[in-house]
């Protein structure tokens, strides 16, 4: 929605395997992860999405991704393309609040599709979390539900400089409103989350799954008081944690 050009998103995928000898994938990854390994026996494995946080990549957080797939969870992550590692020094443009959240239903739409790895078809639950980090961390509040600030919208009737109002039309302003809440989302947990200006005041608390709110109180990038904070006030359900 709102895009003129087709994305192309590559991903990683970790999952459960009983392969003891294999190809080390080396720069990332532990001594007991392998390229290509054979699937463990199984099916209705539970599946975790991820979402890296600003220039990161897909396996940003390979000691995470690794972790829960030795547990029993198929885990696939993307390159969320045109704010990776690559894209370091160029400047957030208001397009990248619409793609991040989109980008997440498409990785969820190829996961369930016949165009997943052969050996993992079929094998996949319907309990799906979401993770994500920093950028990545608002990405997941919005791809769950959560509302943007109409506050924030208003204000690229006269702010045409900040990156979330460079770009910002007509078109991306229904966007915005109309929201990217993926039902299929099941569990969200959210990494020191940031960007809470672009979320309405009580936003998040149209999310209805569970959250699992990570924060540090250390956090200099996406402090507590500006960030943590607000979102946990915000949140509204009863099994939610921080």
């Amino acid at each position: 929605k709102g895009l003129s050009e087709d994305r192309t998103l590559t991903l990683g995928i970790w999952y459960p395997s009983p392969d003891e000898i294999g190809d080390r994938p080396g720069l990332f990854g532990s001594e007991e992860t392998m390229k290509d390994a054979t699937i463990m026996e199984g099916k209705d494995y539970p599946v975790v999405v991820f979402s890296h946080g600003t220039s990161g990549f897909a396996e940003s957080f390979f000691y995470q991704t690794e972790f829960l797939a030795s547990h029993g969870y198929i885990v696939v992550a993307c390159n969320h393309t045109g704010d990776t590692t690559s894209n370091v020094n160029d400047f957030r443009e208001t397009e990248m609040y619409l793609i991040r959240p989109q980008d997440v239903s498409a990785m969820i739409d190829w996961i369930y599709s016949d165009q997943m790895l052969e050996p993992l078809q079929g094998k996949l639950s319907d309990k799906l979390a979401l993770i994500g980090h920093s950028y990545g961390g608002w990405t997941s509040f919005v791809a769950s539900g959560a509302q943007y600030s109409e506050e924030a919208i208003a204000s690229c009737d006269t702010d045409t400089t900040s990156s979330w109002c460079v770009n910002m039309n007509d078109e991306y302003r229904e966007l915005f409103r109309g929201g990217f809440k993926d039902d299929r989302i099941k569990a969200l947990i959210p990494m020191a989350p940031g960007n809470h200006g672009e979320i309405a005041q009580g936003g998040v608390g149209a999310i209805d799954i569970p959250v699992f709110l990570m924060t540090a109180s250390g956090d200099k990038r996406c402090p507590n008081e500006t960030q943590g904070n607000p979102y946990w006030e915000e949140l509204q359900g009863d099994d939610n944690l921080r």
